[in-house]
């Protein structure tokens, strides 16, 4: 495992430094507006609007809340996870900065095979709710851990039904 390095996620920047990751929010402005010309010239703008009125309210809300500020509510997300599940198989978030700053613990990275063929998601069940990619796991002491947990869905799922995080 190199020392440091650095990769750049769609939300975030992720600083990789001895045993710690550092994610860092990245503030969106141009790439939404990007989108959202995209989805008007593919005829789904409408569509996605309505997708996300429905899970935050009012279309502007929702648009701030994901493609702008995507970073902090991943950020947020994954402390508030963490601070609930501490034994669950989650890489451990350490300190959060307002959400523009998480510190958590680094892991081994683990190759495709790695992840169990039986493994639907976290816990077998999780696979719905997380676009799971062996790439958003690592091994922290021995333990096949999610590092990528931030995502409103895995959120709104664990908390819905707490026992599935530790099943």
């Amino acid at each position: 495992m190199a020392y440091a390095s650095v990769s750049f996620g769609t939300t975030r920047l992720v600083f990789l430094v001895g045993p710690v990751a550092i994610k860092v929010a990245r503030v969106r402005l141009v790439s939404p507006l990007w989108r959202a010309y995209r989805l008007l010239r593919e005829g789904r703008l409408a569509q996605t609007c309505e997708l996300h009125r429905e899970e935050h309210g009012h279309p502007l809300y929702a648009a701030l809340m994901i493609f702008i500020l995507g970073g902090i509510r991943a950020n947020l997300n994954e402390r508030k996870v963490y601070k609930a599940f501490p034994r669950a198989a989650f890489a451990p978030t350490y300190f959060s900065f307002l959400g523009l700053v998480n510190v958590q613990a680094r892991g081994e990275p683990i190759e495709p095979q790695e992840l169990p063929a039986s493994m639907l998601g976290i816990n077998g069940v999780m696979m719905d709710y997380y676009d799971l990619k062996y790439f958003n796991m690592c091994k922290i002491g021995g333990t096949l851990c999610l590092i990528d947990y931030g995502g409103d869905r895995l959120q709104r799922h664990l908390f819905s039904q707490p026992s599935l995080a530790f099943a």
